[in-house]
């Protein structure tokens, strides 16, 4: 399976997609192998496209405006809006779990004094 495969099932899960919308969306896809430690944008520069790791990881990454792609398939604003509410709700947990956790380690500390 390659990329563009690999794209389009991601949006699949989350989204039902026909196959022309498949093919418009492939299309507006470009890969870009990126070297360990190399940057995918700039600081000072605006990112004018979304990028997705297909395989391993990376830092962090900026997202900006997928409007022309959300006007052709309106189906795409409910992806977007579904990965971004899911990020949120997976930072929430994990502000939650590490704050349980400093109130756990403080209750430690005291005790062994």
């Amino acid at each position: 399976m390659d990329e563009m495969d690999l794209a389009i099932d991601c949006v699949r899960r989350v989204i039902p997609l026909t196959p022309e919308e498949g093919d418009y969306f492939s299309s507006l896809l470009r890969i870009r192998r990126i070297r360990k430690k190399q940057a995918i944008a700039q600081p000072g520069f605006p990112c004018k496209h979304r990028s997705y790791i297909a395989k391993g990881a990376m830092r962090a990454y900026l997202v900006d405006d997928e409007q022309r792609l959300m006007e052709t398939v309106p189906k795409f604003e409910r992806f977007f809006r579904i990965i971004t509410q899911r990020g949120y709700a997976f930072l929430q947990q994990r502000l939650l779990s590490n704050l349980s956790k400093i109130r756990s380690d403080k209750r430690k500390k005291v005790d062994l004094s």
